[in-house]
């Protein structure tokens, strides 16, 4: 179990760091040097408490093994699937920086900063689930009553040089929620939308409907890139 275990964290650690490369292929040059060096250190910080609680359940592991655990272990599941990243990066709540690192995958809600929750989908004749509509791509994920979020992504897209696909779940040529829980699971309103980013995390979510969703948009990804300070 202790080989396992850290060969499985290995194999996390790998995935983190192709999912940044990822990222950075994903944006323009300019944007790339920002989430890479820029003054947010968005890469260390997020992978930084990561690695600093993996180290810290390996260590866990050994004590346990020579009896002197004194501190519980995370579930595994929570360790590979369910980490929190917190950075200039993601436009989380203020109070979601007391929030414990890691949850359980069953329990991800679409908030931004944990991976984007799995809900299988019905596209065309086929199922695909909602982890496998990035294809490595930013994503905005739209609620049933779309309020031009659609719109909004495409003209976001073209103005910013940034790839934005926009999925509105059960439009005229959008996937069908056939369990009907889509604004459940992602915590909004149908109308609604959540951004994912390449590497399945979420950046940012509007829980309801807005009066100006290319505004919203648009202002949620310069400060993604850094383009505008984050609120205090």
């Amino acid at each position: 179990m202790i080989v396992s275990y850290h060969f499985a964290l290995q194999c996390t650690t790998y995935l983190r760091h192709y999912a940044r490369k990822i990222i950075a292929k994903r944006l323009s040059g300019r944007h790339a040097h920002w989430y890479k060096n820029g003054k947010s250190g968005t890469y260390f910080r997020e992978n930084g408490q990561i690695g600093k609680l993996t180290v810290e359940q390996s260590l866990l592991r050994h004590f346990y093994r020579t009896g002197s655990i004194e501190r519980r272990f995370i579930d595994d599941a929570e360790m590979l699937f369910g980490y929190r990243y917190r950075s200039a990066a993601i436009l989380a709540k203020p109070d979601t920086n007391m929030a414990p690192l890691t949850q359980h995958p069953s329990q991800l809600d679409g908030e931004p900063g944990t991976r984007a929750p799995h809900l299988m989908l019905r596209r065309g004749e086929s199922l695909i689930s909602t982890i496998d509509l990035r294809l490595g791509n930013w994503t905005l994920l739209v609620g049933i009553q779309d309020t031009d979020w659609s719109e909004a992504a495409r003209g976001v897209s073209q103005e910013t040089d940034l790839l934005i696909t926009a999925h509105h779940i059960e439009g005229v040529n959008g996937c069908k929620d056939t369990q009907h829980c889509f604004e459940e699971c992602f915590e909004i309103s149908s109308k609604g939308a959540v951004l994912v980013r390449p590497d399945g995390f979420v950046a940012w979510r509007s829980l309801g409907g807005v009066n100006h969703p290319h505004t919203q948009l648009r202002q949620a990804i310069s400060r993604l890139l850094g383009r505008e300070p984050n609120p205090a």
